[in-house]
């Protein structure tokens, strides 16, 4: 890819602002709406997002590998992904609603939060198409798809505090409303991307059997066991707390969640550009140069989240007394602890995307599931005795864990793929994108 020193500036920038943006919007519905209320929505945003990503079966990550390896075919990719979004996001919905239908026959005060993201889930999920083509065709498109959400959303809320109506519902309806907003722009950003891919390339008449829906069924089918741990792992403090403590407790938790996570934008950016960049790369063959720009993502991303939840972990006390009041007593110590997690779960994103970018999504599996399991028994140990200090502390060990896992496993792969670099042989993905460049012309 292009400018790799000046996508990553520009990512990071992005997902700073969007991280700010985020924090910010986090702390005014905490601080007008209060703890439970907060709460509540935390909860019911955890189970929406929870139910997206187990019914993605991991097609986001399938259609940015194509669409970046295989540009000149992308609106075929765009097709297929169509037909396999909207099943996908109808899977959600029934989810969703088969939570909606516990959660109000245990009389419980998340269901009426919900029901809105159940509605909402199939179109989320076709959404997700646009974002993952721009993410392989067009980072500076990506970046301008990403930032518009959390815009709308707080425009949303500003007209909703000015006609003094903000409220844990009228929340809920200004964020669905911009995620619709974000769809519709995002759709739009590609019309150009995909015109420039594909142009000199006739696309052929459509064929079910020349499309790229086993392609992205297979991608999913591989990825999809390493989603599952992936889903839940980033939502099971938030569920646990709902379940053994108050809402305030979960609100003041998804706060102090919300104020360490803003250490990880310029970090993340390693991981947004991990994936595309390995992808165009691995379609060459050149093993050496991939590891080399997978090892220098990987420590960059450690190097710059240690700076920042270092800096973070210093300033979280007292910022957040200040912003936030009397209400919330223990977030900013909480934050502290979370904290010491971001940098295991940056080099675990960048590690994670490195590994779908070599088209091996499944290898994944293992160091996800060692890390949800590690990060259940603390929080199943800790939550009871120690409230949202356990969960803070179940973090931190998850989080290391998953980071240890993830490198042994990426060693072992990169010592498969050194060992076979002197096969001259094109591997069997470029042998396909080849005959279908024949078949197109």
């Amino acid at each position: 890819m292009k400018r790799p020193a000046g996508q990553v500036a520009w990512t990071s920038v992005v997902n700073v602002v969007v991280s700010g943006l985020a924090g910010v919007t986090g702390l005014v519905v905490a601080r007008y709406l209060g703890a439970s209320d907060r709460g509540i929505l935390a909860a019911a945003f955890a189970w929406f997002l929870l139910m997206l990503s187990l019914s993605d079966f991991g097609l986001q990550f399938g259609v940015t590998y194509f669409s970046a390896r295989e540009p000149t075919h992308v609106r075929r990719v765009l097709r297929a992904g169509l037909v396999l979004f909207s099943l996908t996001g109808l899977l959600a919905m029934a989810l969703l609603m088969m939570v909606l239908w516990f959660s109000h026959r245990q009389g419980s005060i998340y269901s009426a939060a919900v029901l809105p993201f159940a509605i909402l889930a199939p179109v989320a999920m076709v959404g997700y198409l646009p974002v993952a083509i721009l993410q392989g065709l067009s980072i500076a498109r990506w970046n301008l798809a990403r930032v518009s959400q959390p815009l709308f959303y707080i425009a949303g809320l500003a007209g909703l505090f000015v006609a003094g109506n903000l409220t844990l519902m009228s929340a809920i309806s200004a964020y669905c409303a911009s995620l619709v907003l974000m769809i519709v722009f995002t759709f739009a950003l590609t019309v150009r991307p995909i015109q420039r891919a594909e142009k000199g390339h006739d696309d052929a008449p459509y064929s079910f059997h020349d499309s790229y829906m086993r392609d992205l069924a297979s991608f999913g089918i591989r990825n999809f066991p390493s989603s599952i741990p992936s889903a839940i792992y980033p939502r099971l403090d938030v569920l646990v707390l709902a379940w053994f403590t108050t809402a305030a407790s979960v609100g003041e938790y998804a706060v102090a969640a919300t104020i360490a996570g803003l250490s990880s934008p310029v970090a993340a950016a390693f991981a947004n550009l991990a994936l595309p960049s390995i992808a165009s790369i691995e379609a060459t063959a050149d093993v050496r140069h991939a590891r080399e720009v997978a090892n220098k993502a990987i420590v960059s991303a450690g190097r710059v989240s240690v700076a920042a939840s270092v800096l973070l972990a210093l300033i979280a006390p007292w910022a957040s007394s200040m912003m936030l009041g009397p209400g919330y007593p223990s977030t900013g110590r909480i934050a502290v602890v979370i904290c010491a997690a971001q940098p295991f779960l940056a080099v675990s994103g960048v590690m994670r995307s490195v590994l779908r970018g070599l088209n091996s999504p499944g290898r994944a599996t293992g160091p996800e599931i060692v890390a949800l399991l590690v990060f259940a028994l603390a929080l199943v140990v800790g939550v009871p005795a120690l409230g949202v200090w356990g969960a803070a502390v179940a973090t931190v060990l998850g989080a290391a864990t998953g980071a240890a896992a993830y490198a042994v496993v990426l060693r072992r792969v990169w010592a498969r793929r050194q060992a076979s670099e002197g096969d001259e042989r094109l591997p069997a993905a470029v042998e396909k994108a080849a005959s279908r460049d024949e078949t197109s012309s």
